[in-house]
């Protein structure tokens, strides 16, 4: 690898850390902003908690559902126009959303920080951008680089967490509330604004269009249909997708389980939250790229998607504090070795020229899947704050029958 590529790719991880930082800060807000009223009123009291888990429900689906609508669009954007363009426009749109939910939780505007998440999510391009622009230089060893990016993305999810916790906790700071830490990450956008604009070079030489009108990129049907001329890209996102859901249903509740169960504060979450994104990126990083000189790709997803389904299992039957980090280490393990393995897989069998396009479709495709798990979990947490969990245990153990059945041991 050359210093220059290797230069390139130490700035995308920075860009891609920075961003996850500013990206998760709300990780550890919304569950305790909502189902206990003593942190506020953005859900008027007098509507009872029903409501305010169908509102946190909601209000988680908005970002996710944004990501389906945008991801999609910027990754296809940045397949013709550059990704260095396309990057900043998105981060310059990131700074305008933050603030503006920012705003919503000065004021208690309900409606306003609905609108500002689903915005928030329609420009959020980082990782799918980072990920093409990995590809796009063949010096770089995919394998190891990809997961480097999914562990930047991991250690950001340890880092933003916890700034989020503390910058909520008035015992810090007397003036600490939940708005502050999206006004942290709207400065978080900014450094990396003047990190893209000064040393990011751009990394498609020519610009290339698949020929599918950049509106109709809003049909995943016809999206769908176009990457599945590839049969193996095909049979990769089915398995990839409905594991995804395992994954969302564990990401988006483990708070409101923590909450409505442990009457865990953000602070509390952030650090469950550390603990489970270090082992992500430790995983990403580290063991996945490791374990791929002793099995294939298939071996590991295989293995690690079984160990996914025990864990939620024992999550939802075991109470100890201290089998509580053993399984969320488990857990973060699993995800970090079955997603890297997924998305080298999918690099390996698409087309050079529309790589950015698909990881844009497959990010919005989970995080179309990620805003239906948000809703129908709001409403499944007004029977029970276990059963979003139970879900994910599902969800786990058919997408391990799907892929085994394809790529068998």
């Amino acid at each position: 690898m050359s210093s220059s590529a290797k230069y390139q790719l130490y700035i995308v991880s920075l860009i891609v850390l920075l961003g996850f930082i500013g990206n998760s800060i709300a990780y550890p807000i919304f569950a305790p902003l909502f189902l206990h009223p003593k942190y506020g009123n953005i859900v008027p009291h007098q509507l009872g908690s029903t409501w305010r888990n169908i509102f946190l429900g909601i209000t988680l689906t908005m970002y996710p559902l944004g990501q389906f609508i945008g991801l999609p669009i910027l990754g296809a954007l940045s397949d013709r126009h550059g990704r260095k363009k396309i990057l900043l426009i998105s981060i310059w749109s990131q700074v305008v959303f933050y603030l503006l939910t920012a705003l919503s939780l000065i004021y208690n505007l309900l409606w306003l920080l609905i609108l500002s998440r689903l915005l928030t999510g329609c420009t959020e391009g980082n990782l799918s951008i980072a990920r093409s622009i990995v590809v796009d230089n063949t010096e770089l060893n995919r394998h190891k680089n990809l997961g480097l990016i999914s562990a930047m993305a991991a250690f950001g999810y340890i880092l933003g967490p916890l700034i989020g916790g503390i910058f909520t906790d008035r015992s810090f700071v007397v003036w600490f509330n939940f708005s502050v830490p999206f006004a942290v990450a709207a400065l978080l956008s900014l450094v990396i604004v003047i990190i893209v604009t000064l040393y990011l070079h751009e990394s498609i030489a020519k610009p290339y269009d698949s020929g599918i009108i950049l509106f109709q990129q809003f049909n995943i049907i016809r999206r769908l249909k176009f990457l599945c001329h590839n049969k193996k890209l095909k049979v990769l996102l089915i398995a990839s997708s409905i594991t995804s859901i395992s994954y969302d249903a564990y990401y988006e509740f483990y708070p409101a389980y923590l909450t409505g169960l442990r009457h865990a504060t953000s602070l509390q979450i952030a650090w469950y939250t550390a603990i489970l994104s270090t082992a992500i990126g430790i995983s990403c990083g580290w063991l996945s790229h490791t374990l791929a000189y002793y099995f294939k790709n298939s071996q590991l997803i295989i293995f690690s998607l079984l160990v996914l389904f025990l864990c939620l299992i024992a999550l939802l039957l075991l109470s100890s504090p201290w089998m509580m980090i053993v399984l969320f280490i488990s857990l973060g393990l699993a995800i970090g070795v079955s997603s890297t393995n997924y998305t080298l897989q999918v690099s390996e069998v698409a087309d050079i020229h529309i790589q950015g396009e698909i990881f844009g479709t497959i990010l919005g495709l989970r995080m179309l899947l990620d805003s239906f798990v948000s809703f129908i979990g709001g409403l499944l947490l007004v029977i029970a704050y276990t059963l979003p969990i139970g879900v994910a245990a599902l969800a786990a153990l058919i997408g391990w029958i799907i892929y085994y059945k394809t790529y068998k041991l």
